[in-house]
């Protein structure tokens, strides 16, 4: 599975329907448990998440998590998050922080502006496929990062689109 280099830098789509991308989404975690989302000679050889703007022409607004990093998930509560919506920042937890990113695998590691502590909503599939909606979450630390890394690229952006 490709990354798109660079990612499509348009807002991703309203998932209508989470079961109609089931399947993508699976094949998606299967290639990153597989370890054949990464662009050969790249210094970035793993990664906590995939968002799906970064594999398709017609970016839809979900992400999945590395089913490696199992405490990621567990904060989470599932590995496919559909239509995540970002409800809140807390600002006394402005760091910046350095971050990668699989659609420039040959750029340096870049400082950014992130929260450590965000509150959240999105729908999840678990790996059970049952579809959940997840209406208010707190995510800290690394969980928060990813998912306003992830976001970037649902909104069209990147670390690297100033």
């Amino acid at each position: 599975m490709k990354i798109i280099i660079p990612p499509h830098l348009k807002s991703a789509l309203k998932v209508e329907d989470p079961k109609e991308i089931i399947k993508e989404a699976l094949e998606i975690q299967k290639a990153i448990y597989d370890g054949d989302v990464y662009t050969p000679s790249s210094k970035f050889n793993e990664c906590f998440a995939v968002a799906q703007p970064q594999i398709s022409s017609k970016p839809l607004r979900y992400f999945v998590l590395n089913p490696k990093w199992k405490k990621i998930v567990e904060a989470y509560d599932g590995e496919i998050i559909i239509n995540p919506r970002l409800l809140s920042k807390d600002r006394t937890t402005r760091i910046m922080f350095k971050e990668g990113c699989l659609s420039y695998p040959f750029r340096p590691l870049k400082k950014v502006k992130r929260f450590r502590k965000i509150e959240v909503t999105y729908v999840i599939i678990d790996n059970k496929g049952r579809i959940t909606e997840v209406p208010k979450k707190i995510l800290e630390e690394i969980p928060a990062i990813v998912f306003q890394h992830e976001l970037e690229h649902l909104n069209g952006k990147s670390i690297w689109s100033d």
